[in-house]
């Protein structure tokens, strides 16, 4: 059999989250609710912290309350008796007190045998994933469930490892792994955390896999994912978990928080090929009021670009208030109205931004969280510059997927497993472009310098302003620019000024010698003394900044200091600019030029059955505070110019062709989000 779960993605769910008893009397409140917001589907609660809310099961106990009630059958004959599909919501990784007291070896254990609660709550508990038992408990209830009932889709809360447990399984799993006995405290230093991290990953694979299994075909698997890095692995390698599965939930976002986080996870997100769910609106989500803002066009606009499906939060609040439904339904709907434009699209590739899943897992705590704010930095500084940039995982590097793109950037990457790296070299060979930072490795004649040493270790202070080193001048452990070769104004690629309590100083450069060869296109400009205006000195040198080397018949770029660092924490326009240039450099001219202001966020996605592209347009333009602010007022943006060789661009909104002036056209006035439809000449 071979079925299709794409109608998941262009198909809006409300989530009816109930970690207890329901706030609602019957269930013609939910649907009521559920049709108000304009969702087609619902995710409900059948296995909870290892409690049901279904009929009868031989391996785990009911919730407490519910008595002879079957809760799932109820909401899901509702819903499917109004046309409205069902999700069921399994959770896997904590323990209500019902079920820790009926099954105390289920719980997750301290280094010294004490049970491991959980989130605060006094009777809630983390449970062990490498239990056995528990396991088979979890398995044999979801085959009850995927037996006796008839619903559309199964989602697991996790696997999640909501923190560390030594309990004898995991023991016995570290010790099966790496031969040796789990140390009573856990680091990255020796080696300890990369093992138990393996462990987990090997139980949220295994787990997944499983349930795939048990489940019937016809059903689509998703779970809750975390895409970005997590020391603990927590829910694993979502990316490699999710094989198993469909997609499932990636950005699970709240207020407050940061729009170009929320974009980043959609990002990576659309690297999973299958579903992309994400919270809408952002919560967290009280439950007597909601409010219709404007961040529900904001965030939705960023779903719609992106191909990523909404799950309106929560249904308890729509049982008490609609405020918002009008404008959320009118939002969500655009999802099933238009699945040809924003879910049968597919974004286009021309530049990749790899995350470095790898180089986290070798690295110490302090560099994991400066790779982070590397491809961070970076993504944002191609967005705010309007080029066209995907992304995906280095677990999910092949030569195949490579090619499809004009160039790849490893921002913040320090390595690569041999298989991922022998791609890259072949893939740069046969005529690719790659952009490195820092001390990557891989053999010289391909990055284009050798002898790759970390900064000098002088000594530098926590408060050391440029005028006040160890005695006087300019510190022996200069700050670094780029000076470009074609004179273009110095450019700061690390912190000067660090007295400001709240920043923390990256002084992040290599010093290291160019290839034969190699074409130099900046400097590294390391000044130091200038005590009383005298000449500066240059006690490193001017070692080299960037170099473009030729490889078989390919480039690569290689940068001594990560500009998409320094963009990540100060943000300054020039960084931004220079980004951009040397992405043009390796990729070329994408066929859609954008020229609007930095907050205007666009992507461009084909449909290949229509061979018809899309441009969509995001206005994140007067809103761009990222700590303790929602999305409330959108600043309507002008002049945004789109350079493209079709001669008809429109509006699908309402059918508007826009005038062309010579190679030019000039967009109407945007307001929160809009989408240009048009094709290319053969």
């Amino acid at each position: 059999m071979n079925i299709s779960y794409d109608w998941i993605k262009s198909t809006p769910v409300a989530i009816i989250e109930e970690n207890e008893l329901p706030a609602w009397k019957d269930t013609a409140q939910l649907v009521a609710a559920v049709r108000a917001c304009g969702a087609e589907f619902v995710r409900y609660p059948a296995i909870r912290w290892g409690v049901h809310t279904f009929g009868d099961s031989k391996y785990l106990p009911k919730y407490p309350g519910l008595g002879e009630r079957d809760l799932f059958s109820e909401v899901l004959q509702a819903m499917h008796s109004n046309g409205i599909k069902v999700m069921a919501y399994c959770h896997f990784g904590v323990l209500h007190y019902t079920c820790a007291e009926k099954h105390p070896e289920w719980v997750a254990r301290e280094f010294d045998g004490t049970p491991c609660r959980w989130g605060g709550q006094p009777n809630h508990f983390r449970t062990c994933m490498r239990n056995d038992d528990f396991l088979s408990a979890m398995y044999g209830a979801v085959g009850e469930l995927c037996s006796n009932y008839d619903f559309d889709a199964l989602y697991l809360d996790g696997p999640t490892w909501y923190g560390d447990c030594s309990c004898a399984h995991c023991r016995r799993a570290y010790f099966n792994k790496s031969g040796r006995e789990m140390p009573e405290k856990l680091s990255f230093a020796d080696g300890s955390q990369q093992i138990l991290n393996q462990v987990r990953d090997d139980s949220c694979r295994e787990i997944v896999r499983r349930i795939r299994e048990i489940a019937p075909e016809r059903l689509a698997l998703m779970f809750n994912m975390t895409l970005e890095f997590l020391p603990t692995h927590r829910t694993g390698i979502p990316e490699l978990t999710n094989l198993n599965a469909f997609g499932g939930n990636t950005t699970e976002i709240h207020r407050p928080g940061s729009f170009w986080t929320t974009l980043e996870t959609l990002k990576l997100g659309e690297a999973l090929d299958g579903v992309s769910l994400g919270y809408l609106p952002p919560g967290p989500y009280e439950t007597l009021r909601n409010f219709a803002m404007a961040e529900i066009e904001t965030v939705n606009g960023a779903y719609l670009m992106h191909g990523a499906t909404p799950m309106v939060c929560a249904m308890t609040t729509y049982l008490n208030d609609i405020t918002n439904a009008p404008m959320l339904s009118e939002q969500v709907r655009m999802h099933s109205r238009l699945a040809g434009v924003y879910h049968e699209s597919k974004s286009v590739e021309h530049i990749a931004l790899v995350y470095p899943r790898k180089s986290f897992e070798e690295a110490d705590p302090r560099h994991q969280g400066l790779i982070a704010r590397s491809f961070s930095g970076t993504l944002i500084a191609l967005q705010q510059s309007h080029r066209q940039v995907s992304c995906f995982f280095d677990t999910q590097i092949t030569l195949e997927r490579l090619k499809k793109y004009r160039a790849v950037a490893l921002p913040g990457a320090t390595h690569l497993d041999d298989r991922a790296l022998d791609a890259l070299m072949t893939y740069v060979s046969e005529g690719g472009a790659v952009y490195l930072t820092g001390n990557f490795q891989a053999p010289s004649e391909f990055i284009g310098v050798k002898n790759i040493k970390e900064r000098p270790a002088e000594p530098c202070h926590g408060r050391e302003y440029r005028e006040t080193g160890p005695r006087h001048g300019y510190s022996l452990v200069p700050e670094a620019y780029f000076k470009f070769a074609d004179g273009t104004a110095l450019l700061p690629v690390s912190d000067a000024v660090v007295g400001v309590p709240y920043m923390e100083r990256t002084l992040e450069y290599k010093i290291a010698e160019a290839m034969p060869g190699t074409k130099l296109l900046a400097d590294l400009y390391l000044p130091a003394g200038g005590a009383f205006g005298e000449p500066l000195e240059f006690p490193y040198g001017t070692p080299p900044a960037i170099v473009l080397n030729s490889y078989g018949k390919g480039r690569v770029l290689w940068c001594a200091a990560d500009i998409g660092l320094h963009f990540e924490s100060r943000r300054l326009p020039e960084s931004r600019e220079a980004l951009a240039k040397l992405f043009d450099l390796l990729a070329g001219d994408f066929p859609v030029k954008v020229t609007a202001p930095a907050g205007v966020v666009c992507n461009t996605t084909y449909n290949a059955a229509e061979n018809r592209y899309y441009l969509h347009l995001l206005n994140y333009c007067g809103v761009m505070q990222e700590c303790g602010c929602a999305v409330e007022w959108i600043a309507p943006v002008r002049n945004i110019k789109v350079s493209t060789s079709t001669n008809r661009l429109i509006r699908l909104a309402d059918g508007i062709a826009v005038e062309k002036s010579g190679d030019i056209f000039e967009l109407p006035e945007l307001g929160s989000f809009a989408t240009y439809c048009f094709e290319l000449p053969q």
